[in-house]
């Protein structure tokens, strides 16, 4: 029987109340993972936490409640995955939230709201994590951003916009990494129920 392959690692999940993020933590956790879950939503991260112990008893899950768009938090977050777990190997930029404006008639705040949950949240969470990512010397970020990043679609020029912006912060973000033993990449899901 091969071993699990997070076997040993411990990761950071933002946006994992639901979705995307709490499939990724059943994944992470099936592969032995220890897991920190970060979601605004405190009762769906109460949900994700209790389905995952239901199918893994011995799963090893923390929660935190913040907003991603809070640098203190993403800072406290990190520090709460060291203190409890005394590393850090991946971390998951899952978190985001959606705007179905048209841009013809979007307003600043609109944007501003996008652009803090869904740029300045996966910034906040990559400069909170990444000294302890370094020191893991495997350390990995995989950014969630979507298939729209590069297609666009009526509707959704926000959402759309900032996902791409997550794709150049990605590129550039694994060109300052290398050096340092991190890995940085995207994934762009297509539609998910």
């Amino acid at each position: 029987m091969s071993q699990p392959r997070l076997a040993g690692k411990t990761a950071l999940i933002t946006g994992a109340g639901a979705g995307i993020g709490a499939a990724t933590a059943m994944l992470f956790c099936q592969e032995s993972a220890a897991v920190m879950l970060v979601d605004a939503n405190g009762q769906a991260l109460e949900l994700t936490r209790s389905a995952l112990l239901e199918s893994r008893p011995d799963a090893r899950v923390r929660c935190v409640v913040a907003n991603v768009s809070d640098q203190t938090a993403a800072q406290s977050a990190v520090q709460q995955c060291i203190t409890d777990w005394g590393r850090l190997d991946i971390l998951v930029n899952n978190a985001a939230m959606r705007n179905y404006t048209a841009a013809a008639d979007v307003t600043a705040a609109e944007w501003q709201s996008m652009v803090d949950v869904n740029l300045v949240g996966m910034s906040n969470y990559c400069g909170a994590a990444l000294p302890a990512l370094r020191k893991s010397g495997q350390g990995a970020i995989v950014n969630v951003s979507s298939c729209y990043a590069v297609t666009g679609r009526k509707g959704m020029a926000l959402y759309d916009a900032t996902k791409a912006a997550q794709l150049a912060f990605t590129r550039s973000l694994a060109f300052e990494e290398a050096p340092h033993g991190v890995r940085a990449n995207a994934i762009c899901p297509g539609s998910t129920l």
